[in-house]
Order: structure tokens, then sequence, then C-alpha cells
């Protein structure tokens, strides 16, 4: 793990319609490393690694906040980064999702074969994931978000879109591994972007913790150890998931499951 370029991507300020510096610094780090890759005229951006005969894994983040955009501090507290403003006040630093967009980041670096796409304005009503490219995603086989909290919360379902089929292809793979992780929350949240993309396309997605407290509040904290875990399950699914196509119809509701916990959790 890379614990300073977290430190650096956490301390980019960004805001729902106000993402231009995150974008900025996503386009310059992917220029840097070599790492094809286009914006649309949302600010969205896509990125390609390596060539395959198969299906691409591809991986998302979001690259809005709720927290304003201003100067902060970004300092490691007790094995956590935290922020604090110009007058040294504690200040909410946008872990939901910048950590979400490290793990992606780390991954593209050290996959050799991989998708990612980074989704403006998902605070407020996943704007820039609801217009994503279908071009994009033709070749992909599924889709592995990190916008969810702590280290052992994932989702189930996003606003009524079932991410993934319950006995499905998909979690006879990942489920052994992410139970290995310590991800085994299941639960309903009301939104995040691969919701969008289970309506709009007909592979299974998941919806991981990256490692992110207290989100959407000046309390707001990120433990580094959980981030860092939240890399190594992304490496060690998409080694087993593969380039494969993991087939579920789109827009496919929410079936039951009884060990899942429905909460008004919004990441």
């Amino acid at each position: 793990m890379n614990k300073m370029l977290l430190q650096e991507i956490l301390a980019v300020p960004t805001h729902y319609r106000h993402t231009t510096l995150m974008v900025a610094w996503l386009q310059s780090k992917l220029l840097a490393c070599g790492i094809p890759f286009y914006t649309d005229r949302l600010g969205n951006i896509y990125a390609t690694k390596g060539r395959t005969n198969g299906f691409y894994p591809a991986v998302c983040s979001h690259t809005d906040s709720v927290h304003p955009v201003r100067p902060m501090n970004v300092v490691e507290e007790d094995g956590c980064f935290v922020a604090y403003d110009e007058d040294g006040s504690r200040i909410g630093l946008g872990g939901d999702d910048k950590a979400g967009v490290y793990v992606c980041i780390e991954l593209l670096l050290s996959m050799p074969v991989l998708k990612a796409a980074f989704f403006v304005d998902e605070e407020i009503g996943c704007l820039g994931s609801r217009q994503a490219d279908p071009a994009f995603f033709e070749d992909v086989g599924y889709c592995i978000e990190f916008d969810s909290p702590n280290n052992d919360i994932l989702s189930f379902s996003c606003d009524g879109a079932q991410l993934c089929e319950e006995n499905g292809a998909l979690l006879k793979v990942a489920e052994p591994l992410l139970t290995k992780f310590g991800a085994v929350k299941w639960q309903y949240h009301p939104y995040t972007d691969v919701a969008q993309l289970r309506r709009k396309f007909d592979f299974e997605c998941l919806n991981l913790p990256c490692g992110y407290y207290h989100m959407h509040s000046e309390h707001e904290y990120v433990r580094i150890e959980d981030t860092a875990r939240a890399l190594e399950m992304g490496k060690n699914l998409i080694q087993a998931l593969g380039c494969n196509r993991y087939f579920m119809p789109k827009g496919l509701g929410v079936g039951k499951a009884e060990r899942l916990q429905v909460t008004n959790l919004v990441c």
C-alpha cells in the first residue's frame, strides 16, 4: 500500500458539482502512469489498462464528496487520516469516496488488465453514472465499486437494484474471499453508482467497504489498515474472478434474503 498516495488523494478538495480539482488530479496521474483514458462532457473518467481476449474486470468510485471545497490539512493520527481546516478545526476529509478513488488507482497500477470508471456527482443522485458511456462497458464482465463504509459492510442492493445474484456465479467465487477479508455484513443501501450500472447493463456488480468512517460528518476519518485491506481484497477478487463475464439480466429486482439488514446508509 502507498500510504503517501492515499494521503495525497484525500487532500484534494472536491464537492458535488465542483469536482474539477479531483478530475484534474486523476487525469494527471493517469497520464503520468501511461494508462489510456478519456473524459466525457460531465467529467466522468474512463480508463483501460491492458488487453484481453475475454471480458474486462472493472472497478469504479465517485469523485465528489459532500464537504465544501476549501484548503485542508490531512494528517495521520492513531493509524487514521483526518482533516483540519486552516483554523485547526476538524473537518470532513471526503473519504467517501476518495478512499475508493485511491483503491481504484492502486488497482489500475497493479493489475495487468483492468477498466476503471470515476463518476462525478454521486452524492446528489448518481448523476455521472446515470449517463455512463455504454461503449466503455460493452466488454466488461463485472464491476466492483469501493463505496461502502467501515471494513465489513457491503451492498446486496442499492436503490432497489439487486447487484448480484444471491446464489449466482459471481458470489460462488467471491464470497469465500469476501469472508476471508471480513466483508460479511450484507445490506440494502439507498444508492451508489453500481445501482445505475445494474439498470443499464447485464453484468453482476459488488459494492465493497474501503475504510472510511462517519461519512458526511466533520468527524469523518479513513482507517489506513482498512483501506489497505480493501485494496488487497480487490486484488484477490479480480484474480479469482478473472476476465470472465458474470451475466445477470439488467434491472433485476431485489430477491429475498433473510441475512440482510435494512439501513438508511447513504454513501
